[in-house]
């Protein structure tokens, strides 16, 4: 069962969240021109540290962007720019050359044979990688050890991310349905099985379009548990961000 708590909401665009340390207590959230730190306090949020990015570029109409956490460093990656900050630095920021807002990078996606896509998520099955790819096409694609896809699945949306889990074989994506970003949306999970990609939750529904599905943490040499949903609510117009698990069945 895919379950879904609503952990922080705003009335300005949110880009990308995450806890950094996997402490559910403690979240970084990603604007178009600053990361925010906030701390939980019982119910509510307190307000912490913000860095302001020193983007050059105009910013885009699309407002969309991704954090990644490396050992003593964050990066912010925008469809135009990324931006790094560390501990030892105020941060810069440099246009983007053709880096994706993805969960895997440009360099191994380029090993596949796939179309133009939007985001990429590799999990383990079997004690074998396998890479899952979102076309602009509105098709998954499955990759095992060939460049050629084990399975082309249509009529699924461009957001996927992959999270572990103690259900079944360990890891599972999750998927948005295809829609566009006027109407509400949903998520499901899937996961392989003898080569196939399968449906295993039901979808789950939410009261906009999800805007971007991530991995709730991104720290090299942790694995991730939950996943977070960015969704706009098209009856209030406020952004909300969900944290999303997986139960397992009896």
């Amino acid at each position: 069962m895919l379950k879904r708590d609503l952990i922080f909401s705003s009335d300005q665009p949110i880009l990308d969240l995450i806890f950094p340390d996997d402490n559910p207590n403690r979240i970084e959230v990603l604007e178009a021109l600053q990361i925010t730190s906030y701390e939980r306090e019982r119910d509510h949020w307190v307000l912490g540290a913000s860095t302001k990015l020193p983007r050059k570029g105009p910013i885009e109409r699309d407002l969309r962007g991704q954090l990644d956490l490396g050992i003593d460093a964050m990066s912010a990656v925008f469809p135009t720019e990324i931006c790094n900050l560390s501990i030892s630095d105020s941060g810069s920021c440099r246009p983007n050359r053709g880096v994706r807002l993805s969960e895997e990078s440009n360099e191994v996606v380029a090993e596949k044979k796939s179309p133009p896509w939007i985001t990429a998520t590799g999990y383990f099955s079997g004690g074998k990688f396998f890479l899952l790819v979102a076309g602009e096409d509105g098709k998954l694609r499955l990759f095992g050890d060939n460049s050629d896809p084990t399975v082309t699945v249509p009529d699924f949306g461009d957001q996927i991310t992959s999270i572990r889990t103690n259900c079944s074989s360990g890891w599972q994506a999750l998927v948005t349905l295809r829609g566009d970003r006027t109407k509400s949306d949903s998520v499901q999970g899937v996961e392989i099985r003898d080569q196939k990609l399968l449906v295993v939750t039901q979808a789950l529904q939410f009261e906009g379009p999800v805007l971007a599905l991530r991995r709730s943490n991104r720290r090299p040499g942790l694995e991730p548990s939950s996943a977070i949903a960015i969704v706009l609510n098209l009856q209030t117009g406020i952004y909300e961000v969900y944290r999303l698990t997986l139960a397992c069945s009896n």
